[in-house]
C-alpha cells in the first residue's frame, strides 16, 4: 500500500500512545480521516500542518467538532510539523473555538525553544500554555512510581451506588479519594454503599483473589487513613457455580457492600 503523507503525521502520535505503558488498542472510529478510538474510551482526533513554525494553524469544521461524544472522552492531537505534538481535551478546544459556528474555524499553536504551548482561536487565547509532554499522558493518565501503591486501577472506572443500579457518583481518576467523593453521606454517622470497579488494562485481566484482594486493601486504607471503619462485603458472586473458580474478566463490574462507620 502507498504510504500517504497523512499516515507519517499520524503515525507519529500513534506511535507514542502504543508505546505509553497504560495503552491497550487503537482502532479507526469511523472513516473519518485521523478519528481513532483508543482504549474503547477515548474518541481521538489527529490533525496535522506542514508549516514550519514557530506558528502552526489547524482548521476545525462542523464535523470536526460532531465528533465529540458523551459516551467517550474526546481530546484532539495537533502535529505541528512532526516538531511537537500539543493535547487538547474537550473543554480546551471549547475554551478556543466557537461550538455555535456554522463554518470553519481556525485554532493557531505557537512556541519558541523552551516554551510550553500557546493556543488560540476566534474566542481567544488558552488561558494557560500545554506542555509538550502532556501528550500521551494527559489523555491516558498518569500516576507518580510512589503513588502507584495508592492507585486506583489502570484505564478503570470507580461506580458508587445507594443500591446498584442506583448510581451516586462514577470516576475515572487513579488517585480518586474514596471520603471526599463520600463525605456528605458519611459525615452524619453511619452509611451503607455500594463501590464497583472495572478496568480494560492488560495489566487487570481476571478478578482473581490477588485482584479482589487488592482493591479490598485500597478501599480500607483510604477509609481508615480519615478515620472511617468499613466492612466489605463482595457483593459481586465470585465464584462461577458451575467451575467453582474465579474467572469473572476485569473489564466486567465487580461490586462490593461497604458498611462505613466513624471510629
Amino acid at each position: 500500500m502507498k504510504i500517504q503523507i497523512q499516515d507519517i503525521y499520524y503515525g507519529a502520535a500513534l506511535q507514542q500512545i502504543a508505546e505509553y505503558s497504560v495503552f491497550t488498542s487503537i482502532n479507526k472510529d469511523t472513516e473519518k480521516a485521523g478519528l481513532y478510538l483508543i482504549n474503547d474510551s477515548i474518541r481521538l482526533l489527529i490533525k496535522y500542518s506542514t508549516e514550519a513554525g514557530p506558528d502552526w494553524s489547524f482548521s476545525f469544521t462542523l464535523d470536526d467538532l460532531d465528533q465529540r461524544h458523551s459516551t467517550y472522552n474526546f481530546f484532539v492531537v495537533l502535529n505541528c510539523g512532526n516538531d511537537s505534538i500539543c493535547l487538547l481535551a474537550d473543554n480546551q478546544l471549547i475554551g478556543v473555538l466557537d461550538s455555535n459556528a456554522q463554518g470553519t474555524q481556525t485554532v493557531k499553536i505557537s512556541y519558541h525553544e523552551g516554551e510550553s504551548i500557546r493556543v488560540s482561536g476566534p474566542l481567544g487565547k488558552l488561558s494557560h500554555t500545554i506542555p509538550h509532554n502532556a501528550f500521551p499522558m494527559a489523555m491516558l493518565g498518569r500516576v507518580l512510581p510512589k503513588q502507584e501503591k495508592f492507585a486506583w486501577p489502570e484505564l478503570g472506572t470507580m461506580m458508587i451506588y445507594d443500591n446498584p443500579p442506583e448510581i451516586i457518583h462514577s470516576s475515572k481518576n487513579r488517585l480518586e479519594d474514596l471520603s471526599d467523593l463520600l463525605a456528605s453521606r458519611i459525615g452524619g454517622g453511619d452509611v451503607t454503599v455500594y463501590i464497583g470497579f472495572s478496568t480494560i488494562s492488560h495489566k487487570w485481566t481476571q478478578w482473581n483473589r490477588a485482584n479482589i484482594k487488592r482493591i479490598e486493601g485500597l478501599i480500607k486504607y483510604d477509609l481508615n487513613f480519615d478515620g472511617f471503619n468499613v466492612e466489605i462485603e463482595q457483593h459481586t458472586i465470585a465464584l462461577n457455580p458451575t467451575t467453582k473458580k474465579l474467572d469473572q474478566p476485569c473489564l466486567e463490574e465487580f461490586i462490593w457492600k461497604l458498611n462505613i462507620t466513624n471510629m
